[in-house]
């Protein structure tokens, strides 16, 4: 099961319906920083792609998008927290020469799936569901993230992205009457590449050629 959802998520990338991404983190905990592990993600853009003046592209559209990030606590249990969330999306890029491509663009949305999941000294094969829900009230309601990307016209775009945003909801309070997230502090930021841009940017100095005269 683990190959066919390795090989469709290869497979959108390359046809340009998907962002693969890489999310690496600081967690603090009651001021002491924990060791955290990059985590693989992705996201699936659905965007108009719309050519502009001399050599600029305009995108808009939704992104559905796996958000989350890895910690081992200080008893060396791993934590996996995770939000699914979806909104709107959109830049501009701007054609650089013959070749490259660079462009500001950004995504603000909804969370509406939360899944939290540990495993005890590490081992996958105990892994506990913690918690899952939707809408939760445990972390923040909405994302925004700001993204930088840099790339060549006819193959891939890499991008880097950075959380204004926290995860966490500060003020959650659980059935014990204790705030567990009130101590947390953690920032975020993605390095991904995606190829949705592939055939859409086309130079404004690309020539047609002439058509033959086939006249009598």
């Amino acid at each position: 099961m683990k190959k066919y959802c390795l090989l469709s998520v290869f497979t959108l990338l390359m046809i340009g319906s998907l962002q693969a991404q890489l999310t690496f983190s600081t967690v603090t905990l009651n001021g002491e920083e924990l060791s955290t592990v990059p985590r693989y993600s992705w996201g699936i853009p659905i965007e108009k792609k719309v050519k502009g003046k001399k050599e600029i592209l305009y995108a808009y559209g939704v992104t559905a998008n796996n958000f989350g990030f890895i910690y081992d606590d200080a008893a060396g249990d791993r934590h996996k927290h995770r939000t699914w969330s979806i909104g709107p999306s959109g830049g501009i890029y701007f054609g650089i020469g013959k070749k490259l491509i660079v462009g500001a663009s950004g995504t603000a949305s909804y969370n509406f799936h939360y899944k939290h999941k540990i495993f005890p000294r590490g081992e996958r094969k105990d892994k506990i569901k913690n918690v899952r829900e939707w809408f939760s009230d445990r972390v923040e309601p909405f994302n925004l993230i700001p993204r930088f990307s840099i790339g060549l016209r006819d193959k891939f775009v890499i991008y880097g992205e950075y959380y204004l945003t926290g995860m966490f909801n500060p003020d959650f309070t659980n059935e014990s009457g204790v705030k567990p997230f009130e101590e947390f502090e953690i920032t975020r930021f993605n390095i991904g590449i995606h190829t949705d841009l592939n055939d859409k940017f086309v130079s404004n100095d690309k020539k047609l050629e002439p058509e033959n005269d086939v006249s009598l």
